[in-house]
């Protein structure tokens, strides 16, 4: 799949990778936005995990532009930026086996995979749901 900078990110205590390119930018807590878009902001760990136990510590929001709102998805932490990773694609049998498109694929950090999310999918599938029920904003 090739190489790409990723952010190393924190979510439902679990490790994760997202590919830079999908951030528009970083901020502690709720990401600024012009006053003329919409802010929708959640939470990634509850959307990955939602069985998990989510604590309520210090976040940092991944802000996603969409064409019609802004998603902040919180995250625990964000550890560092790795600038060029090796994206492998998830096995077919697994990759029909997600509850959503969620996963791009992986990356061989250590010995330990670890997944790369789709940011753009996740926030497009926050901003859909949102449209359909009523939501903070």
């Amino acid at each position: 799949m090739g190489t790409m900078a990723l952010i190393e990110v924190r979510a439902a205590g679990r490790r994760y990778f997202v590919p830079q390119a999908h951030v528009a930018q970083l901020e502690l807590l709720r990401a600024s936005v012009p006053p003329s878009r919409t802010l929708l902001a959640r939470a990634l760990g509850p959307l990955l995990h939602p069985t998990a136990d989510h604590g309520s510590g210090d976040r940092q929001a991944l802000t996603v532009v969409l064409p019609d709102c802004t998603v902040a998805l919180l995250v625990e932490r964000v550890e560092r930026l790795e600038e060029s990773a090796d994206l492998r694609p998830l096995a077919p049998l697994i990759a029909r086996r997600l509850a959503a498109p969620w996963v791009l694929g992986v990356v061989v950090a250590g010995d330990e995979p670890v997944p790369v999310l789709d940011l753009r999918q996740i926030a497009a599938d926050v901003a859909r749901a949102a449209a359909t029920q009523p939501c903070g904003v």
